[in-house]
């Protein structure tokens, strides 16, 4: 899963993230108008999980000339789908309220794959403990949902991934 965020915003612009992108996607990446959602935005919603460096690669023309990694050292999920960079989710919430100031936010993704639970419990606090941050500055961060409360069935993995929450 990717970290996206889509939202209709108050002057009127969408945000879509690029198919190729595995980085914090709530920079803008392509942009389009609609006058009549100007002001008809409830809240922002954010799924994170973790955040890619992306740099160009001369040698991959069929993903815009473009390659993704984590840190070498990363805490990285069971499937090396996923590396644990907490800090992430507080500069999306920080880039969100700096972008659309006083819109509500809403992360309605954020958890890890982890079949016996060695990096979810670490994975999960320090990610509450970065939303706790973003609370700590009055950003109008307004509910959490982890991924997902009920194990759920990935396409990809068939049974093999676990996404519940610890202890469940």
């Amino acid at each position: 899963m990717d970290s996206c965020a889509t939202s209709a915003t108050r002057d009127s612009t969408w945000a879509f993230p690029l198919p190729f992108q595995r980085a914090s996607c709530v920079r803008q990446s392509a942009v389009r108008t609609s006058p009549e959602a100007k002001g008809t935005q409830d809240y922002f919603g954010l799924n994170y999980y973790s955040v890619d460096t992306v740099w160009f690669d001369l040698f991959k023309p069929g993903e815009l000339f473009s390659n993704s990694g984590y840190p070498k050292d990363a805490d990285m999920s069971d499937t090396n789908f996923l590396a644990n960079i907490p800090e992430g989710i507080f500069n999306s919430i920080k880039w969100i309220e700096r972008t659309y100031p006083n819109t509500p936010i809403i992360i309605t993704e954020n958890g890890v794959e982890d079949s016996d639970d060695h990096m979810r419990p670490r994975y999960l606090a320090q990610h509450l403990h970065q939303v706790w941050r973003a609370c700590n500055f009055n950003w109008p961060v307004k509910g959490y949902f982890h991924w997902s409360l009920v194990d759920n069935f990935e396409w990809e993995f068939r049974l093999e991934v676990s996404l519940r929450p610890v202890g469940s």
